[in-house]
């Protein structure tokens, strides 16, 4: 009866490390996933920001073009004569 205690008493005390090896390495990974999460949401960020920057200079340089395409149909209007 002895043996069979010891034994159960060993796998108690198995267990319980096995458990408190599993809490601890849940909690690297829940601090772990933190951080991740928390430099996804930073580059998600940085790049929605890169994205407007980009839609503003690409606002800008359609909105050049336009001039440009402006001022040579007025030199043609005038260059040209009318029929």
């Amino acid at each position: 009866m002895s043996d069979r205690l010891d034994r159960i008493e060993a796998l108690i005390e198995s267990n319980a490390k096995s458990i408190e090896a599993l809490t601890i390495k849940a909690n690297q990974d829940s601090s772990l996933y933190r951080k991740d999460r928390a430099h996804v949401f930073e580059w998600m960020a940085r790049l929605a920001a890169a994205q407007a920057d980009f839609y503003e200079s690409q606002s800008d340089y359609l909105d050049h073009l336009q001039r440009i395409e402006d001022k040579l149909t007025e030199i043609l209007n005038r260059t040209t004569p009318n029929p």
